[in-house]
């Protein structure tokens, strides 16, 4: 998987869009994620990605 997918599963899994790699196949949801990475470009996402996990347990 390339590091721009890891990136998109990541973000994607942590906003409830994805829970399987197979999800990432639906084009809508992939399409939603693509762009919030895009929207937010100057975004650390490995510390999102870690707050969104805290936040959780």
């Amino acid at each position: 998987m390339s590091a721009e997918d890891k990136l998109n599963f990541a973000v994607g899994r942590r906003l409830g869009y994805y829970y399987y790699l197979k999800d990432m196949q639906n084009e809508a949801e992939n399409t939603a994620v693509t762009k919030y990475i895009k929207e937010n470009h100057n975004t650390d996402f490995a510390l999102f990605c870690n707050e969104c996990r805290a936040k959780m347990i």
